[in-house]
C-alpha cells in the first residue's frame, strides 16, 4: 500500500494550456479516494501523471514519501484499469492475468497459485479458459481488475472501469469492488463521473471542475456541506433548488430575505465581511412540501410531474413569475393542480451571490440562524 502526496500540481497535454490548476490532495495507505467531476475537468490527467504517463509541468508528486515526477512508470509499482477493460483478444483469461507476472520472470508455480487466487476472490474462477470474446463485459472488467491486482500493486489507478456497463451490472461491480477493497486493504484512486459510484464507494471524495478542485471531503460532507453552488448542484438526484439573487434588507438592525414568501431573519452576520446585499438559497427537492390547495389561496401550480416507481418528482411553478422549482415526494398529485408549499428551514443553504460560496462552511466565524419572523 502506498501514500500519495500531490502539491500545486500543474499539468496538460500543451504546456501552454494547463488541463490542472494548482491540484494539492493526499492519500493515505488503504485509503479509497474517489476523483469526481464533469467530463474534461481533469479526473483522467491526474490519473496519468500519478501514474507516469504525462510530465508535470509544475509542483511536487510523492509516492510513499519519495518525490516521483520523473521517476519512470515501470518503477512506480502502480496498476491501472481501464474503461474499455484492454484485454488480449488472443488471450484466455488466464494468460491475460499472468502477463504481468510472467513479464516480471515470476517462477510458473508461482504465477499458477497467484492467478487462480485471484480468480478465486473476484469470482471468476470458471472463466480462467475463455477469451474475451466469450465473456460478458462485466466478466472482462473482473479479469481486467485481476490482472491489476494479481501484482500486488502498491497503487491501483481505476479510470470508469463501470461506465460501460448495463445499470444492474453496474450496481453489482461497484459492490464487489467495495467488498474487494476491504478485504485487501489497497490504496485506490478511482475516477468516475457517477455520483452514486463516487458517494457509494469512497473514503473520500475530491471533486473537480475546470482542472481545479472545488471540494474534498466525506460523503457525507461533500453532500451534506457543500463548500460552493458548484459541488451543491452538482450532488443530488434530482439537484438541489437554487434560487438566485433574493435580496437582503436591514430592519432595525437585522438582515431580512424573502422565500415563498415566508419572510426570513438571518442574524449575526458580519456585514463587513460577508456580502449580503443578496443571497443564493438551496434547498434540495426532498426538503420542499407541497399539498393540494384551493386555486385562490396558492401561487404555485404543478407543472409537470415524473414517476419513478418508489416517489414522485413534480416540477412546480409560481403562476405569475418566473419561479420554479423540483419536489420530490411519495405522494400523488395531479398535474395542473394549484399546491402550497413549506419547506424544511433547518435544511436550506445559503451561498454568497458573488464568489457562490457557501457561507456556512466558508464563513465559519460568522453563525447564521435562520428563523421565520416572529418565531424564536
Amino acid at each position: 500500500m502506498s501514500k500519495l502526496e500531490l502539491y500545486n500540481i500543474y499539468a496538460g497535454y500543451e504546456e501552454s494550456k494547463p488541463v490542472l490548476k494548482d491540484i494539492s490532495f493526499f492519500v493515505e495507505k488503504g485509503e479509497f479516494i474517489v476523483l469526481l467531476g464533469t467530463s474534461g475537468c481533469g479526473k483522467t490527467t491526474i490519473l496519468n501523471l500519478i501514474a507516469g504517463m504525462i510530465p508535470i509541468s509544475a509542483g511536487e508528486l510523492y509516492i510513499d514519501g519519495v518525490k516521483s515526477n520523473d521517476t519512470p512508470p515501470r518503477k512506480r509499482n502502480i496498476a491501472m484499469v481501464f474503461q474499455n477493460y484492454a484485454l488480449y483478444p488472443t488471450m484466455t483469461a488466464y494468460e491475460n492475468i499472468a502477463f504481468p507476472l510472467q513479464n516480471a520472470h515470476y517462477k510458473k508455480k508461482d504465477i499458477d497459485s497467484s492467478v487462480k487466487s485471484i480468480a478465486v476472490e473476484l469470482g471468476i474462477d470458471d472463466l480462467l479458459e475463455r477469451k474475451p470474446a466469450e465473456m460478458s463485459g462485466g466478466q472482462q472488467q473482473r479479469v481486467a481488475i485481476a490482472r491489476a491486482l494479481v501484482r500486488k500493486p502498491s497503487l491501483l489507478l481505476m479510470d470508469e472501469p463501470l461506465s460501460n456497463l448495463d445499470s444492474a451490472l453496474r450496481n453489482q461491480l461497484r459492490f464487489e469492488i467495495k467488498k474487494l477493497h476491504k478485504s485487501i486493504g489497497a490504496t485506490i484512486v478511482y475516477v468516475t463521473h457517477d455520483q452514486a459510484e463516487a458517494l457509494t464507494l469512497a473514503s473520500r471524495i475530491i471533486l473537480l471542475s475546470n482542472g481545479m478542485i472545488q471540494q474534498i471531503g466525506t460523503p457525507h460532507e461533500v453532500f451534506y456541506e457543500p463548500a460552493n453552488e458548484f459541488v451543491a448542484t452538482f450532488l443530488g438526484n434530482p439537484k438541489i433548488n437554487l434560487f438566485s439573487n433574493c435580496d437582503v434588507v436591514i430592519r432595525a438592525q437585522l438582515h431580512y430575505t424573502q422565500l415563498f414568501s415566508n419572510e426570513l431573519v438571518l442574524e449575526e452576520l458580519n456585514v463587513k465581511d460577508v456580502n449580503i446585499d443578496a443571497i443564493d438559497i438551496g434547498l434540495r427537492p426532498e426538503d420542499i412540501y407541497i399539498q393540494e390547495a384551493d386555486s385562490d389561496c396558492s401561487d404555485y401550480y404543478i407543472e409537470a410531474t415524473e414517476f419513478l416507481g418508489d416517489y414522485y418528482v413534480y416540477h412546480c411553478k409560481h403562476k405569475i413569475s418566473d419561479i420554479s422549482f423540483v419536489v420530490k415526494s411519495v405522494h400523488e398529485y395531479q398535474e395542473g393542480r394549484s399546491v402550497s408549499v413549506t419547506f424544511n428551514i433547518e435544511k436550506l443553504y445559503l451561498f454568497n451571490s458573488i464568489s457562490k460560496k457557501n457561507i456556512r462552511i466558508n464563513d465559519r466565524t460568522y453563525q447564521i440562524t435562520l428563523l421565520y419572523l416572529g418565531i424564536t
